[in-house]
């Protein structure tokens, strides 16, 4: 994609933003942030395992498939961010991938 015009919607965003009070954000909204990022991912992946309920479905089942992709993305985005994050990032994201793939593997042995 040409970065000229990766620039220009890039800015022309900001001004949108700007422009438009009903969808700029509130003051005290969160912003997104990294740890924000890797929960909503973690947290998607606990509702793949069942261990949380869907929010859509307000039920709980498993979906192997989809926390292992999760619990995969979340390993990805530690091997491209190496010798990119502050020390609390890099743990955090550490902790979620030890305790999903022990989550992983106590929910697939008491599925058997």
């Amino acid at each position: 994609m040409d970065k000229e015009y990766q620039k220009e919607i890039s800015q022309c965003w900001f001004e949108f933003i700007r422009h438009n009070a009903n969808i700029r954000p509130e003051e005290n909204e969160k912003k997104p942030s990294f740890f924000i990022f890797l929960s909503s991912l973690a947290m998607q992946a606990m509702i793949a395992l069942g261990r949380i309920e869907n929010p859509l479905t307000g039920e709980t089942n498993t979906n192997y498939k989809q926390a292992k992709f999760l619990i995969d993305t979340l390993d990805l985005i530690k091997t491209r961010t190496v010798n990119n994050l502050e020390r609390d990032e890099e743990s955090f994201l550490n902790e979620c991938l030890t305790n999903l793939r022990a989550l992983y593997m106590e929910v697939a042995k008491n599925d058997k």
